[in-house]
């Protein structure tokens, strides 16, 4: 929350992980629901499958 945006809470965080694990993600996730966030999530690039669509 920013004062110059009206202490308005975001509706989406995107949490850019490390690779490292640190079994913090559910307390977050309980956290962020408390305060009204809609979407949580969690990119962590060393899990991403690449992928195209071809028309």
């Amino acid at each position: 929350m920013l004062p110059e945006e009206n202490n308005t809470l975001p509706i989406l965080v995107l949490e850019m992980v490390s690779q490292t694990y640190g079994q913090e993600y559910h307390q977050k996730f309980r956290d962020y629901e408390r305060l009204g966030v809609k979407y949580y999530l969690i990119y962590s690039h060393a899990s991403v499958r690449h992928s195209s669509c071809l028309n």
